[in-house]
């Protein structure tokens, strides 16, 4: 019979031949922060740079980053639009997700392009990337088709209501609908 302790571990082995390399760098991350917590680690310099690339674990202990862990490993499908780099979205998206078992092809329905994301947090971590590469686009919840995000290509990402995201900040669903909005850098010139 197997004991508890090779269970935890064949199940942790089986989350992390599945994990994205966003949720391995949070695991190393918590992993840091236990060492930390026994006054094992200083300030070591890979603990302050995970803990700046992934802020909202900031101010947690290395249970509460478990848990969070937990709660944004479930994955995430979204749907977008893009101008003309959509082709490098999709190319940067294959490159980054493809080899994970959990990958699936991006899917066009109604003229918007569904990505399936590991979890929350590398739906946050790709789209972050994609507008600090200066690309167009606008995040849409696949069940209602509200703006829940937009990059105007200037290199940032906003809220639908225009605010820049701060780090460790979500994707929330707004309540303006897709086909009302206009990313602003771009009047004239609508998204949809």
């Amino acid at each position: 019979m197997r004991t508890e302790l090779q269970n935890l571990r064949a199940s942790e082995k089986a989350f992390l031949s599945e994990a994205s390399d966003t949720q391995k760098e949070i695991l190393r991350l918590i992993e840091l922060k236990q060492l930390q917590e026994k006054n094992k680690l200083a300030d070591d310099l890979e603990l302050i740079a995970l803990l700046n690339k992934h802020s909202r674990y900031q101010k947690l202990t290395s249970v509460q980053m478990q848990l969070q862990l937990k709660e944004s490993s479930k994955s995430e499908e979204v749907a977008f639009q893009a101008d003309k780099s959509i082709d490098l979205m999709l190319k940067d998206y294959k490159k980054k997700y493809g080899h994970l078992p959990s990958y699936v092809e991006p899917e066009f329905k109604n003229g918007n392009i569904l990505l399936k994301f590991p979890s929350i947090d590398d739906t946050m971590s790709f789209f972050k990337e994609q507008s600090e590469k200066h690309r167009v686009f606008v995040i849409l919840d696949i069940n209602t088709s509200k703006i829940m995000a937009y990059s105007n290509g200037d290199g940032r990402m906003y809220h639908a209501d225009g605010h820049e995201f701060k780090a460790g900040e979500q994707l929330t669903v707004s309540n303006i609908n897709a086909q009302d909005f206009v990313i602003p850098a771009m009047k004239g010139n609508t998204l949809r």
